[in-house]
Parts: structure tokens; sequence; C-alpha cells
């Protein structure tokens, strides 16, 4: 009931107007310094990424064998106690350069 009255209350109001009108007029400053430079409004395509799945198929997976053999590895290890001790969270880092194949391992 209290933050219903207070997005309610002209203060609000007033407060939400000027901050939409200093953002519209902005807006209309970045308009005008485009038009200085020529600038020109351009369509841009944007493409949609590849949808990628958690099931793989191993049989498609050629040459990762030891890093997985690894991966299983330290996995199985139980996690260190954090400070408060309680049950600690590992992470497992996959690092590398792109197109190296990191989700494809991690899957």
């Amino acid at each position: 009931m209290k933050v219903g009255h207070f997005f309610s209350s002209p203060f609000y109001r007033l407060r939400i107007a000027h901050r939409i009108k200093d953002v519209r007029d902005s807006l209309d400053k970045v308009v005008v310094d485009g038009n200085k430079f020529g600038l020109e409004r351009m369509d841009v395509s944007v493409e949609r990424r590849e949808m990628t799945y958690s099931h793989i198929d191993a049989l498609d997976v050629i040459g990762r064998d030891n890093e997985k053999e690894e991966i299983i590895e330290l996995l199985m290890q139980p996690c260190g106690r954090g400070e408060d001790g309680d049950k600690g969270l590992c992470v497992i880092p996959i690092v590398g350069i792109g197109g190296l194949g990191k989700t494809t391992l991690a899957k």
C-alpha cells in the first residue's frame, strides 16, 4: 500500500516526467549532431545465433579423451569446505580461444 502510494504521488510523477524530458532532449541532441556530421540512418539486420543444446553425440567428439577423463576425475573428487564449514563450491574452468571446443568438451 505504501509503495502504491509512493508511485501515485505527484512528486514521483513530476520527477519521472523530468527524467523523460531529459532523455528526449539527449536523443534530440544526438539527432542534431548526426545531421551536422552528415550521418545517415541505416537499417541493420540482426542475425539470430544458432541454438545450442546440452545433448551431444559422443561419436562426434574426436581427440578430447584425455581432457574428458581429467574433468571427470576432478568432478568425482570431494570439494573442500568453505570458511564457515559448509561444503565449498567447486568450479572447473575451461578456458581458451574461440573455436577450440570448450563448450563441446563441457557438454
